[in-house]
């Protein structure tokens, strides 16, 4: 769980979180609400960094593997924007 802040296009806001800015108040609220400090950092990033790291990690143990280049649909006409004979 996370919660974003692209507030670009809504046409309506929550109350009180109009902007990134009020993001505060929220913390504030999930605190007063009895979530711990430790549900709250992964609510608001660190649940995004996990990811982030996870990814790394399997982009890290992929870096020496390349793509199968096998044809899928050999009966297929090539594509029209391949410049390659």
């Amino acid at each position: 769980m996370g919660i974003g802040s692209d507030f670009d296009g809504d046409a309506t806001e929550p109350i009180g979180l109009e902007d990134p800015s009020r993001f505060v108040y929220l913390t504030a609220e999930l605190l007063r609400r009895g979530y711990s400090d430790k549900d709250v950092t992964k609510v608001l990033g660190g649940n995004l960094l996990r990811v982030f790291r996870t990814a790394e990690k399997v982009a890290s143990s992929m870096a020496n593997i390349f793509p199968d280049e096998s044809v899928i649909f050999p009966a297929r006409p090539p594509c029209r924007t391949n410049t390659v004979p």
